[in-house]
């Protein structure tokens, strides 16, 4: 466990206002953490060596939440880097940096809603962020993620009705107002018209490839039906709950074909 002085040290190191508060108020900077007088002086000590080796690991932090979300950031122009010198200063590091990547993603879609009303197409903004998050919370999933191939049949026609359903555990859908995935950079958000869209992400193969599938609005409440109830409901069952008059092998054959959804054992 860290001691309240290598953690007072620590924030120094990652965050611009602390970095400025202990030089020019080190006594008051040591207060926030119960420092003792004698951890107090030696921290005081040490103030310009941290504050001197701080932009390097602030730098190296925002690089890498900076790559995840890299799509939205270009869409927020100038807004970007104090967004992201925001996050810095507000939220500590984190060990995992699957764990410090998917918080920053909820950071930055709750800006993006906030903002969305003073931004050029913001509500584009706002689903684009909304989309890598989503991409991250599937990518990001820890295996063991897929079966052995004779327990994950793709052909739809052998659905077994009777099977009770199982989502695979990587599985993360949300609706969109647009079909953010063609979005690359701001140049092309003139040029996108409302599309509501259902985006599925997964991971798929043995080597964990990151797939996003666009499904309609049925398919959708299927999917969160057996993400709500997993092993719970069959595919004889499934279209009467959601209220769809097609076939198992209709609503549900994309997603077994693309291992997403199986009537087995969960993964």
């Amino acid at each position: 466990m860290r001691s309240d002085l290598e953690t007072a040290m620590g924030v120094v190191l990652t965050s611009r206002s602390a970095r400025d508060m202990i030089l020019e108020a080190p006594d008051s900077y040591a207060a926030h953490f119960d420092l003792a007088p004698a951890e107090a002086a030696a921290l005081a000590r040490m103030a310009g060596d941290l504050a001197h080796l701080m932009p390097g690991f602030v730098q190296k932090r925002e690089r890498g939440i900076r790559r995840a979300f890299a799509i939205t950031l270009s869409l927020l122009g100038d807004e970007a880097t104090p967004l992201v010198e925001d996050y810095s200063d507000a939220f500590a590091p984190v060990d995992s940096s699957a764990a410090e990547t998917l918080r920053f993603g909820d950071f930055l879609v709750e800006e993006t809603r906030e903002l969305a009303g003073e931004l050029p197409y913001g509500d584009i903004v706002a689903d684009v962020a909304r989309f890598e998050r989503l991409r991250m919370q599937s990518f990001m999933t820890e295996g063991p993620l897929w079966p052995k191939p004779e327990e994950a049949p793709l052909d739809p026609r052998q659905i077994d009705r009777s099977r009770p359903l199982w989502l695979h555990r990587s599985a993360a859908i949300e609706a969109f107002g647009w079909d953010v995935r063609t979005v690359r950079n701001p140049q092309m958000l003139p040029r996108l018209r409302p599309d509501p869209a259902n985006l599925l992400c997964f991971q798929r193969g043995e080597e964990g490839e990151g797939i996003v599938l666009r499904i309609d609005d049925e398919s959708a409440r299927a999917v969160e039906l057996i993400a709500l109830r997993p092993g719970e409901v069959t595919a004889s069952g499934i279209g009467e709950i959601i209220g769809s008059a097609r076939s198992p092998e209709v609503l549900l054959g994309k997603l077994v074909a693309q291992g997403v959804v199986r009537g087995a054992e969960p993964w």
